[in-house]
């Protein structure tokens, strides 16, 4: 697995104020991925923040990443982040 590597982003803050965490990334097939947060339980999964392809960066699955929060919920009802 990875090292957090803070980088300089072009995006603008996020909705909710550019609040961060950092946990654990798992892509799918489809090249989207989920971080599931430090100190979270596998069993509670409301807590996984969604991160499209697009924000993915290059970052791998099973990597510690640092993720920015942008929206509460979307359709699913996971947060929406972008890695960071």
């Amino acid at each position: 697995s990875g090292a957090i590597i803070p980088g300089r982003s072009l995006a603008k803050p996020g909705k909710l104020g550019g609040k961060q965490i950092s946990g654990v990334l798992k892509r799918t097939a489809a090249g989207d991925g989920f971080v599931l947060p430090h100190g979270v339980d596998r069993e509670h999964r409301h807590a996984e923040v969604f991160i499209d392809s697009s924000a993915m960066r290059d970052a791998q699955s099973g990597d510690t990443v640092l993720v920015e929060v942008l929206s509460a919920r979307r359709g699913g009802g996971r947060k929406m982040g972008r890695i960071v």
